[in-house]
């Protein structure tokens, strides 16, 4: 009796999630660069001024799984908030409704990591930004299958993906970020992280169309702060946002 209840609200999971994903995918126009093959990268994005921050960036990773107030610490980070090309790229793929879910600093060290399988992220389309603070190499970056973003899933829950499968879908080629890159990709992209004891330090963005940040779990808005400047954004529903002193936060 139990299992069998517990298998209906599974179920009904699974059917709230499918149609939340689709209907937050049909107005997302796939154009732009990520429209051909899911990613892209920028180059060399700060100016010296704002690189010569970086050390400070990557000395407050140190000893944090995940720095969720980076941008509290470091407004100058939010530059792809309201850089007319970021916002362009975001809405020229995900639509016109497009809104920041989440931003984060990350240190990844050796393996373990949830994201070191072949995966999607079971969000349909979702665009993540990956702000390279130091370089990387070949022991430590992403693996991607381009063109893979376009793949329709009967249930985004079974997001781990056989290697075989993986191989079906195309080449794998590995982004191997440089400090003061953005990677930007669709995370419906097939992806997996690459790790070692070289530390790969990254700030993340997440934009989503704003149905779907709706939800909860690993999509939608989760708790991180900000400096209150990105209430300027165009890409942030300020409206969702809870003032705190000098910072807002999702709720």
């Amino acid at each position: 009796m139990l299992n069998s209840f517990k298998n209906k609200i599974i179920m009904l999971g699974e059917l709230y999630q499918r149609a939340i994903v689709k209907y937050g995918d049909l107005r997302a126009p796939m154009k732009g660069p990520l429209g051909e093959q899911g990613f892209c990268v920028i180059s060399n994005y700060f100016d010296e001024g704002d690189l010569a921050l970086f050390p400070e960036v990557s000395k407050s990773l140190i000893g944090s799984e995940e720095s969720k107030d980076i941008l509290l610490k470091f407004p100058f980070l939010s530059k792809p908030l309201f850089d007319p090309k970021v916002i362009s790229i975001v809405r020229d793929y995900l639509g016109p409704k497009a809104v920041l879910d989440y931003a984060s600093g990350r240190r990844f060290l050796s393996s373990g990591s949830k994201s070191d399988e072949w995966h999607h992220d079971s969000v349909g389309h979702r665009i993540k930004i990956f702000m390279c603070i130091t370089d990387q190499d070949d022991t430590t970056h992403t693996e991607i299958v381009p063109s893979s973003h376009r793949i329709k899933y009967s249930n985004y829950r079974n997001s781990k993906i056989d290697i075989e499968d993986v191989k079906a879908h195309g080449d794998i080629i590995k982004v191997i970020g440089k400090k003061n890159d953005l990677i930007i990709f669709d995370t419906n992209l097939l992806h997996k992280g690459v790790y070692s004891q070289v530390p790969r330090e990254i700030v993340q963005f997440e934009f989503t169309d704003i149905r779907k940040s709706m939800m909860r779990g690993h999509v939608g808005m989760r708790m991180c702060s900000f400096h209150k400047s990105i209430t300027n954004s165009p890409l942030v529903a300020a409206k969702y946002l809870k003032n705190s002193g000098d910072s807002v936060h999702f709720a």
